[in-house]
């Protein structure tokens, strides 16, 4: 980044104020810090200008910038803290050069790596949480291609895998000596073998259960997709390049290429794991076949890995579906699928795993076709079995969801629920535009939750008038912007050095309102109460452990800000020095930080069209308050603060005295750390319970099996026996209560089950046993994801299904359906909808079904079948399951194709072109740069393929509205 400078001199402009005004340092820059970075010691921070490819550090809370000089300006592109080394950052580039700094940024070192970082969207260099100067490099290798008829050569990248035990120690040493190859940084597998990501199982501090070299890695391998197995990957060379089929880096030629072709082989990942940095290893198989080795009824591989605190999450994809199942370890060794109560009609389309503890893994999934809504779910200790936390979630396109926890505070959590969602469940785009969120807040760590209390009085010193009847039905209540749609970045909700202060912009009504529209209110209990203290929107943030509180308009530009250093009582404005549209306020993520920072662009004056950074300061506002911070009391300065969400004092299982400023103390308190809280666990009462899986809360409240029993494993065995089972109660994971007598998790004897239900936790018993069906002519199996239902047709016009997973079939009788239908000789599923399937038959019959062959209904096509044997015959729609695609034609000889597209699974049919050689439908689930129904052909110019010369060229043509 380069500064902008007057008279060759930095421009900085200081302005000193009086007592409890803050200090005000401008400085600008010609482009704008695209990220902050803090070290644990917040008076030190970096700031990354990717537009320049510069870094730019302050000792000085942000008061004075300076470029660093020992990396040059274009090359800066990505900044990366350690997470547990306090002084320690990277500098990446778009190559293979390098920066490290082990003293804040005082200091760079210069270190190569074999291969530039990669471009997946990963992080690059993931850390060791105990060994904290091993890490694991990803970078990417990337070959030119020109295969088959595409005529321009592609750029074919696949990721791999180095680590480093000496955090790149020996890398800085061979760099000086002029060594730029990266040998020092060791290959974790073979080139030929691509990885999606790797990371330590010790990912997290919490994470302890496996070997310190444990490593997880997605493999990307091969798929034979005729059997739907793995091929191992083929050791690239001169002569067998292109048999090496990773993905590759996207772009709409590549796409079109690889799509039309054929030359994109379906690839899947694999889970492997090797505890002797892959001298040996061994692929993770989950139990279900679900691992990516095929085979299976999903088969769709392993999706994502990750460490949720001391939980190993594995995401399941299914091959011929959106459907996922997750997986945890908390060993690394042993797996189990995780179970979540989806309600009627939902699927494991999307997970979203949200910031969790230690005691439980919190989840989002998504639930709605327009993707706007979704469950979250919190498990039980062992992340295995799920519970309904709560309903209707707002989700955003990109997978974030509005629920945040309220931080300096034990179990609260916030979250926008969409209150129209059976709107938003039709998917279609104006839906997107019309949701009405409200908010709900919750005291106990989503056990239970409530509308948030809206204020007593207005801008206007008004009353709101909302009666308890209406606050408690969300009518007149207080809802809040979140996740999705603040302005704030980072945390959104309080800060840990700040126990029970939270700013939110919000609106008091039946549903929120639009940023423009809304204002700015404080709470000092924890969102228990709240007042209103701004009329407006604005960026908001805390300084100095909830000393200073800062807000200024985001919606005009400004040239003051304003600020409180009272409790939110009285606010005081700022001068700035020019006019400035304000986009963030920051500050460090605990809240410790003296000063407050607001980037924005200059719109007026000297600067104009500048970058700005400007340094609030409240240091020495005040003189520094009396608090021990190993041995923090309350005294005139400071107060203590119990969250009092249930009456008693106790949120949690415990109360918790919290030590934290008066707000009208005059004094600051400069802490360098969190005052901790004083815990005293409570008599556990109703409020530290929850309903236990597979049980909800009826009218009365109380918790009633919804579902099967769970029977322990190893009982129920013999007829008669009896268990211990759940008394449909738990207590909440996480809460520290002291147990008593009267509490209602206490198990109860019950008779077995007749039939125990197919979990991990309880498995089948029994010899092996088999089945025969008999068919004649070659079969082929077609298998409905996430269901015991098969359809099996055979090369001699034979149509049998099962729905017990092959114990019993039935051949289906299409006469039946009419008795001029003919039989099958075409048999296809539906990629995108795990429902339905088609057939056609010897007669131009096109049929279908949506439960899985259960029933059939006849489609009238409007061509025969094309008799050049171009296939598939349909496609389908990633968009709308009832868009269709048929390759119809004309009799031969002379024939050609003709292509149809439906948008009402086969009611009404238009023609799209002729004389294709292929014709799909452009978007898929991971290409989405074409208009939703585009279809993407291939063929000549009016003529068909056999009466083509052999070079003749071939047309690509795609078509917006078929």
């Amino acid at each position: 980044m380069r500064l902008a400078r007057v008279a060759g001199t930095l421009a900085l402009a200081v302005v000193a104020w009086a007592r409890d005004t803050p200090i005000v340092h401008h400085t600008y820059f010609e482009s704008s810090l695209n990220k902050l970075l803090y070290f644990k010691n917040p008076a030190t921070l970096l700031g990354l200008d990717r537009t320049s490819g510069t870094v730019h550090r302050s000792s000085d809370y942000g008061a004075k910038w300076t470029a660093i000089s020992d990396i040059p300006s274009g090359k800066a592109s990505r900044l990366y803290a350690h997470p547990f080394e306090p002084k320690m950052a990277f500098v990446l580039t778009e190559d293979t050069e390098h920066w490290v700094t082990r003293n804040e940024g005082a200091t760079w070192e210069q270190f190569s790596t074999p291969l530039a970082p990669t471009t997946s969207g990963e992080r690059a260099i993931s850390f060791h949480a105990h060994r904290t100067r091993w890490m694991l490099f990803t970078g990417e290798r990337c070959t030119e291609e020109t295969a088959g008829w595409w005529p321009f050569p592609r750029l074919v990248c696949h990721d791999e895998a180095f680590y480093t035990k000496d955090g790149f120690e020996q890398a800085v040493r061979d760099h000086k000596a002029g060594d730029r190859t990266g040998t020092a940084i060791t290959a974790l597998m073979d080139k030929s073998r691509a990885v999606a990501k790797c990371i330590w199982a010790r990912h997290t501090l919490e994470f302890q259960e496996m070997a310190e070299e444990a490593i997880f890695c997605l493999e990307i391998v091969p798929l034979d997709n005729d059997k739907r197995t793995l091929s191992e990957p083929v050791k690239q060379s001169a002569t067998n390049a292109t048999k090496v089929h990773y993905a590759h880096r996207r772009s709409l030629s590549d796409d079109l290429a690889g799509m039309l072709d054929g030359l994109a082989k379906p690839k899947t990942e694999r889970l492997i794991v090797s505890e002797d940095f892959f001298a040996t290893h061994r692929v993770v198989s989950f139990g279900s076949g679900n691992d990516g080795r095929g085979g299976d009824r999903a088969g769709g591989g392993v999706v994502a890995i990750s460490v949720v605190k001391n939980f190993l999450l594995a995401a399941i994809g299914h091959a011929h579906s959106d459907e996922m199942d997750l997986f945890v370890s908390q060993d690394g060794h042993e797996w189990a699928e995780s179970h979540v109560p989806l309600p009627p009609g939902a699927r494991e389309d999307a997970y979203t795993v949200l910031e969790s503890t230690k005691y439980a893994v919190f989840i989002d999934v998504e639930s709605s076709a327009s993707n706007v809504a979704g469950s979250l779910y919190r498990s039980n200790s062992n992340g295995t079995y799920y519970t309904m936390s709560l309903e209707h979630t707002h989700r955003a396109r990109d997978g974030a969801v509005d629920v945040e926890r309220v931080h300096g505070v034990t179990g609260v959590v916030i979250a926008n629920q969409v209150s129209n969602w059976d709107n938003a469940q039709k998917g279609d785009i104006l839906g997107r535009h019309d949701i009405k969120l409200r908010s709900r807040i919750s005291f106990d760590d989503g056990a239970t939750w409530r509308y948030l209390r809206a204020p007593a009085k207005d801008a206007d010193g008004q009353k709101y008038a909302c009666s308890d009847s209406q606050w408690e039905s969300g009518e007149c209540a207080l809802h809040v912007h979140s996740v999705t749609s603040t302005r704030t970045p980072g945390r959104v909700f309080g800060a840990r050095a700040a126990p029970g202060i939270v700013l939110a912009v919000g609106s008091v009504g039946a549903q929120l309102l639009e940023w423009r529209d809304c204002d700015t209110f404080l709470s000092r209990d924890g969102g228990l109460t709240w007042t209103f203290v701004l009329k407006g929107a604005h960026h908001v943030q805390m300084a100095d452990s909830g000393t200073a509180l800062v807000a200024v308009s985001d919606l005009d530009a400004v040239s003051e800000m304003q600020y409180s250093v009272d409790g939110g009582l009285k606010w005081k404005t700022v001068a700035l020095e020019t006019t400035i549209r304000v986009t963030s306020l920051v500050v460090d993520d605990d809240g410790l930080s003296p000063v407050v920072l607001a980037a924005g662009s200059v719109r007026s004056g000297t600067h104009a069209h500048a970058q700005a950074v400007i340094s609030l300061d409240f240091d020495a506002v005040y003189k520094q308050c009396v608090v021990d911070a190993n041995d923090p009391k309350p005294n005139s300065e400071m107060e203590k603060f119990v969250l009092d969400a249930h009456d008693t004092g106790c949120v949690m299982g415990h109360r918790a005295e919290y030590v934290r400023r008066k707000p009208d103390a005059k004094c600051v308190l400069r802490l360098d750390r969190v005052l901790e809280p004083q815990l005293t666990d409570c008599a556990c009462t109703d409020h530290d319970f929850e309903c236990d899986y597979n049980y909800d809360r009826d009218s009365s409240g109380k918790c009633q099996l919804e579902g099967s029993m769970v029977v322990p494993k190893g009982q129920c065995r013999n007829k008669g026996d009896r268990f211990m089972a759940s008394s449909g109660y738990r207590r909440i994971p996480g809460n520290t209560c002291t147990p008593t007598s009267r509490d209602p998790d206490a198990p109860i004897e019950r008779p077995c089950p007749q039939a125990q239900p197919d979990t991990p936790s309880s498995p089948k018993l029994g010899p092996v046993t088999h089945h025969t069906l008999r068919v004649k002519g070659e079969p082929r199996l077609m298998v409905f994801p996430n269901s015991t239902d098969y359809l099996l047709m055979t090369s001699e016009q034979q149509l049998f299904r099962t729905d017990s997973e092959g114990t019993k079939w039935i051949e289906i009788d299409l006469a039946t359906v009419d008795s001029k239908i003919g039989r099958p000789v075409y048999l296809a599923e539906h990629k995108y909808d795990t429902h339905r399937a088609f057939v056609y038959t010897d007669r131009d019959v096109l049929l279908f079904t949506k439960d899985r062959g259960a029933t059939w209904t006849r489609i009238n096509v409007p061509a025969k079948a094309n008799a050049l044997h171009i296939r598939p015959l349909l496609d389908f729609s990633a968009e709308d399951p009832d868009w269709l695609l048929f390759v119809g034609g004309t009799e031969c000889p002379n024939c050609h194709t003709e292509i149809y597209a439906s948008r009402d699974n086969g009611s009404h049919w238009n023609r799209v072109t002729t004389h294709a050689t292929k014709c799909l439908f452009a978007r898929t689930l991971e290409f989405h740069t074409l208009p939703p129904a585009s279809v993407v052909c291939t063929g000549y110019d009016g003529k068909s393929e056999q009466d083509q010369p052999h070079d003749s060229p071939i047309e690509v043509r795609v078509f917006t509205e078929p």
